[in-house]
């Protein structure tokens, strides 16, 4: 009976150690590991005001305040009008305006976009359009971040006045 026990015991202490040992089936994929990043957006909202700088034709010096950017650095933000005609809208005549901007935040974080705006002919005139920013252009809270924000406003005697609205996506 004792050699039984020894066997028994024997036998027992066998399968313990070789269910102990490493599985190396868990760890073979360990060298082709693939990150994947994850998507999110945050939204970003902005009242604006702007004004013609004195020296540089077609840019307006922006002023207002922004999501995560705070109060707009003016010195810093800017619209950039490059290229503006007369199109033809369901009948309708609208000043096309292209350019580009960039919207920095006292903290220092800002953004880049180029942007597409019809205004309607007139004074004063309203306007609706799209920013688009510019991926890699980000800085702060805006690096790493895309998207399209939809922007409209009005020019009228007390200046030109705008509000964006849109979503930032991250990657």
């Amino acid at each position: 009976m004792k050699t039984l026990r020894y066997l028994f015991l024997m036998l027992m202490a066998g399968v313990l150690i070789s269910g102990c040992q490493k599985d190396t089936s868990l760890f073979e994929d360990q060298k082709n590991v693939e990150l994947k990043l994850v998507q999110f957006t945050k939204p970003f909202k902005g009242n604006f005001e702007a004004e013609p700088h004195p020296e540089i034709p077609g840019r307006y010096m922006v002023s207002g305040n922004a999501t995560l950017a705070g109060k707009v650095n003016p010195e810093e933000s800017f619209y950039q009008f490059t290229h503006m005609e007369i199109v033809e809208i369901d009948g309708q005549l609208f000043l096309q305006l292209e350019g580009w901007a960039e919207i920095v935040g006292a903290n220092g974080h800002g953004l880049k976009a180029t942007l597409l705006s019809y205004q309607t002919l007139g004074f004063p005139a309203t306007f609706q359009g799209k920013l688009f920013v510019i991926p890699g252009t980000g800085t702060g809270q805006f690096q790493g971040c895309s998207g399209t924000i939809d922007s409209s406003g009005e020019v009228g005697p007390e200046g030109l006045f705008m509000t964006v609205n849109g979503h930032l996506v991250y990657n």
